[in-house]
C-alpha cells in the first residue's frame, strides 16, 4: 500500500502505476515503512506492508532549488518554496526531469507539481494537499520483448482534505480524497511509426508493421490501435482514537469507489470521448465500491506491549472479508526488546488482472482476492550510536495471483489464483553512528548494513510462472558515509543481489527466446559533495563497475552513469 501523508493512492488499473505520484524526491522529508501486513488498520492492499511518504512540513519561509546534469542528456531541475500567509503554512514545488535514454527507446520526460497547505483553527488542524504528474517514456521491452518500440504517456492528479480535531477525550480525523490517472499505451510508438487510416495499417520504415483484419489475430496482424485508460478513485474515511486506563483504542470507517473507463478493461459498454485525444473513445467501463471498518486496541503492562485488532470489509464484487492480527513485544531492557506478530492480509485484483486482453497476456474475470497469514519474530536493539534488528518471517499465501502458461508454446500468459504459496525469510540490519562515538568530523560517519534471505516453497507446478518465482534469494547492501575536509564528504554503497528463477532472453534478430538464469549482481554507487553556507555541489555515479545485468525479465539496466549538480537552500 502506498500513501502520501496518510492518504491512499494505490492504482486500481495495474500495480505498476501505483508509484506514478506527483511528489518529487526533493519534497520528501521521510518514509514511514510498515514492515509486514497492515490490513487490520489500513485495509485492502496492505498485503505485505505499507509505505507512507511524508512530505516537508517546513513552517519557515525558505526557497530550495536543485539542478542536475548527467550522461545520456539527463537533466533534472526543481524549485520549492515554503511560505506563510497569515495563519496558513504553504509549500509549493515544481520539478522537471528529462533524459534521452541509456539505450534505444528508454527516454523519459517527467513534470511534477505539488502543493500543500495547513492551518490551525481552535482545536482543529486542517490540511489540503494536491499534485499533478505528467510522464511520458519509451517502454523498451517493458511488457513484451517482441515489440521493443513501446511507448507510454500518463497524467496523474490527486487532492485530499483532512482535518484533525482534538477534544479532551477523543481525536477525530476525517479525510476525503480523489485520485485520477489517465494512461495511453502505444505498442507501436507513433513517433517512429505512422498510421494509414485508409487501410488500418501501422507502418515503419516503409513496411507493413501491423495490418488489422477483424477476426484474424496473428503476431503481425492484430494491432487496431493504442490502449486508453482513465481511473477515478474517490474515498472518504473517519479515523478516531482515545486513551483510557486500559490503553489506546483506535477505530475508523471508510468508503472507497474505484472506477475505470477504457478501450481494453471492463465489462460494461459505454461510448465516451477520450480527454485530450482526437477521435478516440472509451467503450468499456467498470466500477466497484468498498466499505470497511476497523477497531484496534493497544496497551502496555510491566514490560509487555500488546496491540490487536480486526478489519471488516465489504466489496461490491467480492462481498465480505474479515482480517485480524496481534503484535506482542517484551522489553528486555531500555535498549532491547523481542517481538512477535501474527497478521492476516489481502489484496484486491487490479482491473488489468481481471479484464486485460492483449497480444501476449489475457486477464481472468474469475479471480479472487489474494490472502495471507504472516508470522514474524525477532529482536531489536538501539542505543545512541548503534541500532540493529534480526527477524525471521513466514507467510502462508492463498489465492496468490500470477500470470501463467501451461506450456512454453502457448501464445498468451493468463492470470490465475495459485492455491497456496509459502514464503520463508530472514532479515538482519545494523547501523553504526561513529560520529556519535568520536566527533562530528571523524573520518567515518556512519556504517549501514542490511541483508535479507527469502525462500518460496515451490510446489509441483502445473503451469509456467511469469513473476512469482523471480524473487531475490539474497539481497545485501553495505553503505558508508565519511567526512573528508571542511564541508567535503562522500558516501559509498555496495549491493549484492541473487535472483531466483529464469527469464526468456529474447534475440531481437532471430525472434527466438532462450531460457536464461539470472546472474548474481554486485553494484557499487558513490557520491561526493561539498557543503558551503547555503549551497551544495555534488557528483555521483551509479554502477561504477559497468556491470551488465537484468533487473527482471528482458529489461537490461544501465551501465555506469554519472551525474553532477548543485543544490541551493535559502532561508
Amino acid at each position: 500500500l502506498i500513501l502520501i501523508n496518510g492518504v491512499k493512492i494505490n492504482d486500481v488499473q495495474t500495480g505498476h502505476h501505483s508509484l506514478n505520484i506527483p511528489v518529487d524526491i526533493e519534497n520528501i522529508e521521510r518514509l514511514e515503512i510498515l514492515e509486514g501486513p497492515g490490513a487490520r488498520f489500513y485495509g485492502q492492499n496492505a498485503f505485505s506492508g505499507a509505505i507512507n511518504i511524508i512530505t516537508h512540513q517546513n513552517r519557515n519561509n525558505s526557497v530550495k532549488a536543485n539542478f542536475t546534469y548527467g550522461q545520456h542528456n539527463y537533466m533534472r531541475g526543481s524549485i520549492a518554496t515554503s511560505f506563510n500567509l497569515k495563519k496558513f503554512s504553504n509549500y509549493l514545488s515544481v520539478s522537471k526531469k528529462y533524459c534521452k535514454g541509456y539505450t534505444e527507446n528508454t527516454d523519459f520526460d517527467i513534470t511534477n507539481i505539488f502543493y500543500q497547505t495547513s492551518t490551525y483553527i481552535r482545536a482543529a488542524t486542517i490540511s489540503l494537499q494536491s499534485g499533478f504528474l505528467y510522464k511520458e517514456f519509451g517502454a523498451n521491452t517493458f511488457y513484451t520483448p517482441k515489440y521493443p518500440n513501446q511507448y507510454e504517456a500518463i497524467n496523474s492528479s490527486f487532492v485530499s482534505l483532512q482535518t484533525e480535531i482534538e477534544t479532551m477525550k477523543f481525536t477525530v480525523i476525517p479525510t476525503i480524497y480523489w485520485r485520477r490517472h489517465q494512461d495511453r499505451f502505444e505498442l507501436f510508438r507513433e513517433t517512429d511509426n505512422w498510421y494509414e487510416k485508409k487501410n488500418n495499417y501501422w507502418i515503419r520504415n516503409n513496411s507493413d508493421t501491423a495490418k488489422y483484419v477483424p477476426g484474424i489475430y496473428q503476431a503481425w496482424n492484430y494491432y487496431s490501435g493504442h490502449n486508453y485508460h482513465v481511473t477515478n478513485v474517490y474515498g472518504a474515511e473517519i479515523n478516531s482514537y482515545f486513551y483510557s486506563k486500559i490503553g489506546k483504542t483506535s477505530f475508523g470507517v471508510e468508503f472507497r469507489s474505484e472506477n475505470i473507463l477504457s478501450n481494453k478493461l471492463g465489462i460494461d459498454t459505454v461510448n465516451i470521448p477520450v480527454l485530450f485525444e482526437k477521435e478516440q473513445f472509451y467503450n468499456l467501463s467498470k466500477s466497484r465500491n468498498n466499505v470497511s471498518g476497523h477497531v484496534e486496541h493497544s496497551l502496555s503492562f510491566w514490560r509487555f506491549n500488546l496491540a490487536t485488532g480486526i478489519f471488516v470489509n465489504w466489496n461490491s464484487d467480492f462481498k465480505w472479508n474479515y482480517y485480524s492480527g496481534i503484535d506482542l513485544s517484551f522489553d528486555l531492557s531500555r535498549k532491547a526488546k523481542i517481538f512477535a506478530s501474527v497478521n492476516q492480509s489481502m489484496r484486491m485484483p487490479t482491473f488489468t488482472d481481471l479484464y486485460y486482453q492483449g497480444p501476449s497476456n489475457i486477464g481472468n474475470i474469475e479471480l479472487e482476492p489474494e490472502e495471507a497469514i504472516s508470522y514474524e519474530t525477532g529482536v531489536k536493539y538501539t542505543n545512541n550510536f548503534f541500532s540493529s534488528h534480526i527477524s525471521v518471517f513466514w507467510r502462508n499465501g492463498k489465492n496468490i495471483i500470477d500470470w501463467v502458461k501451461e506450456t512454453e508454446e502457448q501464445a498468451k500468459w493468463q492470470t490465475m489464483n495459485y492455491t497456496e504459496l509459502n514464503t520463508f525469510g530472514a532479515e538482519v540490519s545494523g547501523k553504526l553512528l561513529l560520529n556519535n562515538i568520536f566527533c562530528k568530523k571523524f573520518f567515518i560517519q556512519t556504517i549501514d548494513m542490511n541483508y535479507m534471505y527469502i525462500n518460496i516453497d515451490k510446489q509441483e507446478q502445473e503451469f509456467l510462472s511469469k513473476y512469482i518465482y523471480d524473487y531475490l534469494i539474497h539481497n545485501a547492501s553495505l553503505s558508508v558515509s565519511h567526512y573528508i575536509y571542511k564541508g567535503v564528504g562522500a558516501s559509498w554503497r555496495i549491493s549484492f543481489q541473487d535472483r531466483a528463477g529464469t527469464f526468456n532472453k529474447y534475440d531481437f534478430e532471430t525472434g527466438i527466446a532462450t531460457e536464461t538464469e539470472y546472474k548474481p549482481t554486485t553494484l557499487i554507487d558513490a557520491r561526493v559533495f561539498w557543503n558551503y553556507k547555503f549551497f551544495t555541489i555534488y557528483f555521483e555515479g551509479s554502477n561504477l563497475l559497468g556491470t551488465k545485468y537484468y533487473d527482471i525479465n528482458n529489461i537490461e539496466m544501465p551501465r555506469s552513469w554519472f551525474k553532477g549538480g548543485v543544490k541551493i537552500n535559502i532561508k
